[in-house]
């Protein structure tokens, strides 16, 4: 399993036009909480090293103490106009932030990414081109895998084809005007401190993007 893993993300594609009808812009919510310092920054520059280039990175900060955070935010809206951030007053915990990161989307498609964990390079040029190739789709997930301190990626997670059961507990790049049925409302439940991976949908057709896309770190417990 690991030579196939380890050949797909040899495959850094350079970015082909696919013109202007078939690019679209995809928003990366990112709810940021007191995360260590290499490790935000690396989530942002995993951002930034995307090969397809119509994306925003929205982040939201969730009260974090850490004085590290507000200056690594700085840094990165200072340096790349498609970073927006804002900072939250209080702590909401993820479903508020994530609400939060929302309302600085725009665009149809609307991805999620946390704070310590990275996207490869070529993952939303490949989200790009299935959504090219299923247009009418409300929803696109990919496979994804682990990655330690030290940059090495392992624990491949191969999904299958499309299952709504399991999209209820996986991250997914969605459709905004087809994933809530309340234009404006809160998609995920300010009640809760957990953020399941889907907001509150109705019906949406999904695709599947048969390719290793975000690389989640290990959480310390």
């Amino acid at each position: 399993m690991a030579p196939l893993v380890n050949a797909c993300f040899a495959d850094t594609r350079p970015f082909t036009p696919m013109g202007k009808t078939t690019t679209p812009s995809i928003a990366v919510l990112m709810p940021v909480y007191n995360p260590p310092e290499r490790w935000l920054r690396r989530a942002i520059d995993s951002v930034r090293a995307q090969s397809y280039p119509n994306w925003h990175l929205c982040i939201a900060d969730d009260a974090s103490p850490a004085p590290h955070v507000a200056r690594v935010l700085a840094e990165a809206t200072a340096s790349d106009q498609r970073i927006r951030v804002v900072h939250r007053p209080r702590n909401g915990h993820i479903s508020e932030a994530s609400n939060s990161a929302l309302a600085l989307a725009d665009g149809e498609f609307v991805a999620l990414l946390d704070h310590d964990d990275e996207l490869h390079p070529d993952a939303l040029l490949h989200m790009a081109e299935a959504i090219h190739r299923h247009p009418s789709a409300g929803v696109l997930y990919s496979d994804e895998d682990k990655i330690d301190e030290q940059g090495r990626r392992y624990e491949p997670y191969f999904k299958p084809r499309f299952d709504p059961d399991l999209l209820l507990g996986q991250n997914c790049v969605f459709r905004r005007s087809r994933t809530w049925s309340r234009p404006g409302a809160a998609p995920w439940p300010t009640t809760s401190r957990a953020r399941a991976s889907w907001p509150r949908f109705r019906r949406s057709l999904a695709a599947t993007c048969p390719y290793v896309a975000p690389c989640r770190r290990p959480r310390r417990r």
